[in-house]
C-alpha cells in the first residue's frame, strides 16, 4: 500500500508497525518538536556527533518541510525517560518519538562540514545572536551564509537518521527512511539525497540505492565517515526491502 501522502503535513500509518492498540505515524517535525528530537538524538549518538539543541532549532525554524519523525500516540505519562511531545491528532495523546530524520539543502553533490553548520543568527556564541538590536534568527531578513541550509541547492543533506535504542532492530529505521525518500522525491525539492555514514553503515544505505562515494572529508566526530549519495533518477521507488 502506499506508504505516504502527497500533502506536506498529512500523517501517514503504517499497518505494519503497531504498539498495543495505537499505530505509528509519520508527520513533519516542528519547532513544537525541538525537546524529544534532541532527547532521541542523545540517545543515539556519542556527544562528538550529536546534532545541538540551536541546530534542531535552526533547521526546523528554516525548513521544517525538510525533516520527518515517526510518532507513537500513547496516554499521557509522568516518565521523561522517553523522548515525547505533544500530541498533534488529539490533546488527550502525547506523542513518542521513535524515529526521525532531520535534513537541509545543500550546494554540491555531498555533505560538507560547511552544509553540517549553523549560521551566525542561530549561533547563541556569536553576537548577532546575543545582540537584540542586530537582525536576530526571528528575522525574515536573514544574512546569506555559506553555513547550513541553502535554498537553492538541488542536494538534500540528510544529517540526522536516528531510531529510538529500544525499538532498533524492528523496522523503524528502514521505515522511516523509506517515507522520507518517497515525501522528498514527490514533492521535488532536490535532484539527490546525500550523507555521511560509518563504514558499519554503508551496506545499509546501499540498499536503498545509495553510492559509495569513498572516505569523506567531513571531520565532524574525529572523520572517518564515507559519503553517500542516492539520486532520485536511480533510487528505487518505494518498495518493501
Amino acid at each position: 500500500m502506499p506508504l505516504d501522502s502527497k500533502a506536506a503535513n498529512t500523517s501517514t500509518t503504517s499497518p505494519e508497525l503497531t504498539s498495543g492498540q495505537t499505530t505509528p505515524y509519520v508527520r513533519h517535525l516542528t519547532l513544537a518538536d525541538v525537546d524529544a528530537c534532541v532527547k532521541l538524538e542523545n540517545e543515539v549518538f556519542p556527544p562528538p556527533e550529536r546534532c545541538s539543541r540551536e541546530k534542531f532549532i535552526y533547521r526546523l525554524r528554516v525548513c521544517p518541510e525538510l525533516s520527518i519523525g515517526l510518532f507513537l500516540p500513547v496516554p499521557p505519562v509522568a516518565t521523561v525517560e522517553w523522548p515525547l511531545t505533544v500530541g498533534s491528532l488529539a490533546p488527550q495523546f502525547q506523542e513518542i518519538l521513535l524515529a526521525q530524520t532531520v535534513s537541509t539543502k545543500c550546494v554540491g553533490t555531498v555533505v560538507t562540514d560547511d552544509a553540517m553548520g549553523l549560521p551566525v543568527e542561530f549561533d547563541p556564541s556569536s553576537e548577532r545572536y546575543r545582540n537584540p538590536k542586530l537582525p536576530g534568527w526571528s528575522s525574515s531578513n536573514l544574512y546569506l551564509s555559506k553555513l547550513g541550509h541553502q535554498e537553492a541547492g538541488q542536494t538534500l543533506g540528510l544529517h540526522s537518521l536516528a531510531v529510538l535504542p529500544r525499538y532498533q532492530g524492528s523496522g523503524y529505521g528502514k521505515f522511516i527512511l523509506k517515507a522520507y525518500i518517497q515525501r522528498m522525491r514527490d514533492a521535488g525539492v532536490a535532484k539527490r539525497i546525500a550523507l555521511i555514514a560509518h563504514d558499519h553503515l554503508i551496506k545499509f544505505y546501499k540498499r536503498f540505492g545509495f553510492i559509495d562515494m569513498g572516505v569523506s572529508k567531513v571531520v565532524l566526530g574525529g572523520g572517518g565517515w564515507h559519503d553517500m549519495v542516492g539520486d532520485f533518477k536511480t533510487i528505487p521507488p518505494y518498495s518493501h526491502h
